[in-house]
């Protein structure tokens, strides 16, 4: 049993309803489930997060598709869903005013890899997309939702640019979280500015802490396994005193909407599976330059580490930095941040990147050290040559 079938089988049971849905693939692997209506299902392809520009492109293409009423795929499912069973049952509670579980979209794009979450996107009576439901079914995807749910519950922190969480749900086979839904669009980079404030609203300026005490530090720790050499830099910053901030752990421009609203154009931070109450300053910021400049600008490793660099001589993040009491210690904390990177925030489409970029800040700041990584994955050895492959074929 993998975990798409694990999922699926939550609606299972008796016939009591059923839904049907059109599916779009993704290198073989269903990602996104598209209710019938047009406008549900328009609702639902833009959850993608769409980053690179071809595939922005290719959903553009696909929503235009779908207004004129041209097919997007073949590919169809039906879900019976037993809706007096647990989880059809939470998601009914989330809509009281409904007789029967809210109609839905659903995005998938990780079914091949059972470590990541699902995400339900359910509509109000006028078919307007009003609440986002994160499921997890496997071990590794339940134990990112209980993150969140910890972040969350019992209540919210007092900070700005949170979502609205409104649901848990906890069951034999399934942990959720339900978030009311946000409206909007990610930040353009004009509107990047803006993480300034944002990021020293997270600030806990009441606190004064060891980083040796901030959560996060366990998880250091485990790289002196395979890292003996780190050993002085971490003895090091385990000893330095800091204000902790919020930490969101996987901040970045597709996991920030800015509503659509007049009155209200404060950012929303979404997908705290990487959160934490206490956690290290600086490494949001670090991780937003490293992952718009790799993903979207597709700038070289090179190009990225001086955008690394430029940041940290910006007067925005030196003022930041002073606040926080990370500016003595900027450079062991990047260098640190790499390797927390790479191995906890799984990444798939710049890891070859962020590994040259790891190297490449080692030999300038810390060359006396040799780092050890986790190996590559068979998609990180093949993403390049298959990039060479599409070059060839475009190209010639």
């Amino acid at each position: 049993m993998n975990d798409r079938d694990d999922f699926l089988r939550l609606f299972q049971g008796d016939v009591i309803s059923h839904r049907h849905f059109t599916v779009l693939r993704k290198g073989g692997h269903p990602f996104l489930y598209l209710p019938g209506d047009p406008l549900m299902a328009d609702a639902t392809l833009r959850l993608y997060p769409a980053q690179r520009a071809f595939a922005r492109s290719l959903v553009g293409l696909i929503r235009g598709f779908m207004r004129v009423g041209i097919p997007v795929s073949r590919r169809g499912v039906d879900f019976i869903i037993d809706e007096s069973a647990g989880f059809p049952a939470f998601l009914k509670s989330l809509a009281p005013a409904n007789k029967t579980v809210p109609d839905f979209g659903i995005l998938a794009n990780r079914f091949k890899d059972s470590g990541r979450p699902h995400v339900l996107l359910l509509f109000d009576a006028d078919n307007r997309p009003a609440i986002v439901v994160k499921v997890g079914t496997s071990k590794e995807a339940r134990e990112l939702i209980r993150v969140e749910q910890g972040l969350f519950f019992p209540e919210t922190p007092h900070f700005p640019c949170l979502p609205e969480a409104i649901g848990r749900y906890e069951g034999e086979d399934v942990t959720a979280i339900a978030y009311r839904y946000v409206e909007g669009a990610n930040p353009k980079p004009a509107q990047h500015g803006e993480i300034e404030e944002l990021l020293n609203s997270w600030v806990r300026e009441d606190e004064s802490t060891l980083l040796g005490d901030l959560s996060p530090w366990a998880r250091l720790e485990f790289l002196l396994q395979d890292n003996p050499g780190l050993e002085s830099i971490l003895q090091t910053l385990q000893g330095c005193r800091i204000k902790p901030v919020l930490f969101h752990g996987d901040f970045a421009p597709w996991n920030v909407r800015v509503p659509s609203s007049e009155a209200d154009s404060s950012w929303v931070v979404l997908d705290w599976e990487q959160g934490a109450h206490r956690g290290i300053p600086g490494w949001d910021w670090v991780h937003f330059v490293l992952q718009y400049n790799t993903l979207v600008r597709r700038l070289s490793p090179q190009a990225t580490l001086s955008e690394i660099e430029a940041l940290w001589e910006s007067p925005a993040f030196k003022a930041y930095a002073q606040r926080t009491g990370i500016g003595p210690i900027i450079e062991e904390l990047t260098f640190i941040f790499l390797f927390y990177f790479l191995l906890y925030n799984d990444p798939r489409e710049n890891a070859v990147e962020t590994r040259e970029i790891l190297r490449l800040f080692n030999a300038k700041y810390f060359p006396d050290i040799i780092p050890s990584v986790p190996p590559l994955r068979i998609h990180e050895i093949l993403k390049p040559h298959f990039e060479k492959s599409i070059h060839y074929m475009n190209h010639g």
